[in-house]
């Protein structure tokens, strides 16, 4: 399967958000963000569409991936280099809160992650 950003340019201050259900898209898509540099924000498929329509437009993502292709936005906001990944939390005011992780943190908690693993399967 190819990417779901395939034909659209990814720059490393792009914000991809991603409306995509869970399967096997998901691998290439990742790869594609990380790789050009950019910034996932994934949105729960499952979300009613008023709920996906404000947490896109409280986030203004530069591109929106989604099971019909990709397409870069015109009034998207770019990330901020070194951004990795922008969650959705559910602010107490009911608006959706974004906030934001960075590559350095993901790549951080994904060695550590892989060190656990391995001293885990030695375990074993």
């Amino acid at each position: 399967m190819g990417s779901p950003v395939a034909g659209v340019r990814l720059r490393p201050t792009d914000l991809v958000a991603a409306d995509l259900p869970l399967g096997s898209a998901w691998p290439a898509l990742l790869e594609a963000v990380w790789t050009a540099g950019a910034a996932l924000l994934p949105i729960d498929s499952r979300l009613p569409s008023p709920a996906s329509a404000a947490l896109v437009a409280r986030a203004r993502p530069t591109v929106m991936a989604g099971a019909s292709g990709a397409r870069r936005l015109r009034d998207g906001a770019p990330a901020q280099q070194g951004d990795g990944v922008v969650v959705a939390t559910s602010g107490s005011t009911g608006e959706p809160r974004l906030a934001v992780l960075s590559r350095a943190a993901l790549a951080a908690a994904v060695a550590a992650s892989a060190e656990e693993i391995g001293r885990a399967s030695c375990r074993e």
